[in-house]
């Protein structure tokens, strides 16, 4: 007579025998992913029973794209909803809100808590060509140019030049922004926060910490479940500098960026070029017809952004050409 199986002794044997859908045998092909991200939002996640059960998917999709932070933010929500569907609030209790200066540190958005290449040689090879990239006046993408030479520097152990990056970023923002602060800065502050922290200065670590919760209380994003759209934007361009298997990635940051922030040109052309290049990337692989839409759908809202552009510019250049003629003196004929 056969033993009954065994209980599962080892942690991963237990996590294995787990129901979940981490165990079940689900169809997880990215593109599959992508596709189907896209049709659960059109799922209502108010007062229905079945709430739970979406943030729960939901988050699985994301961790399985990459976005670990916003799966484990949606399982959270998954344990909420269950507790006010059910009537009850036994289950996985809400995440806690860091406390310890180190969480608060590892809570941050910035380039010291990205998933980044981590190997040594990257940051050499990467110094050497991003020093290719212009840094003159007026190139909208300049406080990211120097926050990622800022952290490349760190990594290769350059702490001095480092700060000083961060510092240029932080002025680079306040000139191509037109203001001394916003919601840009959070990413910078973060990065200085880091700095600050691994140079043995906790205070001016915390400092930079305090800055960083006071823009995010500001500037709240404009959806609140989300980051806001200047940290994906930037997290998108770090991402295509760093790395060539997270275009996709990266396209997928600028989209958030632009659904809640449609009008800035550069993210739309930026996000273009990932899926370009993705493509390229990924010859062998099948990317499916939905990128090629989402190419044509950003080249089109390019086109009507910057056809908008024009139509102010030239009525405004008539109005001031209209506004001279009208105070012109003539000299009177005799």
């Amino acid at each position: 007579m056969m033993s009954a199986a065994q209980s599962p002794t080892t942690p991963k044997s237990k996590l294995e025998a787990l129901q979940c859908h981490f165990t079940w045998d689900l169809d997880w092909s990215r593109f599959k992913l992508f596709r189907l991200r896209d049709n659960m939002k059109d799922i209502g996640t108010r007062r229905e029973t079945a709430a739970g059960h979406i943030y729960n998917l939901q988050g699985f999709i994301q961790y399985k794209l990459g976005f670990t932070e916003d799966a484990q933010s949606l399982f959270n929500k998954a344990a909420e909803a269950f507790s006010q569907t059910r009537g009850a609030a036994e289950g996985p209790c809400a995440a806690q809100s860091p406390t310890t200066p180190k969480s608060k540190l590892e809570a941050l958005q910035c380039h010291f808590t990205w998933d980044l290449d981590r190997s040594r040689s990257k940051p050499f090879c990467l110094r050497d060509s991003i020093e290719d990239i212009g840094t003159e006046e007026g190139n909208s993408w300049l406080g990211h140019i120097y926050n990622l030479q800022g952290f490349i520097q760190y990594k290769l152990g350059f702490t001095e030049d480092a700060q000083s990056l961060f510092n240029k970023a932080a002025e680079a923002f306040s000139q191509t922004r037109g203001a001394a602060e916003g919601p840009w800065l959070v990413v910078n502050y973060g990065n200085l926060a880091w700095l600050h922290h691994h140079l043995g200065d906790q205070a001016e670590s915390q400092a930079y910490l305090s800055k960083v919760d006071a823009l995010m209380e500001k500037y709240p994003s404009p959806s609140q479940d989300e980051l806001h759209p200047e940290i994906y934007a930037e997290k998108a361009w770090t991402l295509m500098k760093f790395s060539t298997d997270k275009r996709l990635l990266a396209a997928d940051y600028f989209q958030r960026a632009i659904r809640m922030q449609p009008d800035m040109v550069e993210w739309n052309t930026s996000r273009i070029l990932a899926l370009v290049t993705a493509a390229n990337h990924n010859k062998e692989e099948e990317l499916g017809a939905d990128v090629f839409e989402k190419m044509r759908i950003a080249k089109n809202r390019i086109q009507r952004t910057c056809t908008s552009l024009l139509f102010i510019l030239s009525n405004v250049l008539r109005e001031e050409k209209e506004s001279k003629m009208k105070h012109v003196s003539y000299p009177e004929r005799f």
